[in-house]
């Protein structure tokens, strides 16, 4: 029964300018050590997967753009044709982005293109 007292809540939902604030300002102090962070509680009702999480978002300093979305979109609808993305060719337009990050931003914004049609007919 103690285990279940120990469980820390967690805010969901997205995070707020201060709060990627206090984890940049964490992340310079401690490094990119996760369960510190959580420990030192520097981002109350966060825990470190959660922290992790959105410095892995944010790994280029910067959330997606704009103009980052269209050249991603523009990249894949062209090579869609082809039977096999080469994301590490697409990542390479995107300084500080990983292949994994380029591919999940393209499945995202595919998907959010598909639903936008279907609603548009």
């Amino acid at each position: 029964m103690q285990r279940y007292t120990k469980i820390k809540p967690k805010k969901p939902g997205k995070w707020t300018k201060e709060e990627d604030a206090k984890l940049n300002a964490a992340v310079e102090k401690f490094g990119k050590k996760w369960k510190l962070i959580e420990n030192m509680k520097c981002i109350p009702e966060r825990t470190g997967p959660q922290c992790r999480y959105v410095e892995v978002l944010n790994a280029a300093g910067t959330r997606w753009t704009t103009e980052e979305d269209n050249k991603l979109y523009a990249m894949v609808s062209i090579a869609t044709g082809s039977d096999a993305l080469e994301w590490n060719d697409i990542a390479s337009q995107f300084p500080g982005r990983t292949k994994r990050q380029c591919k999940r931003r393209a499945k995202s914004l595919l998907k959010a293109k598909k639903l936008l049609t279907a609603d548009q007919v």
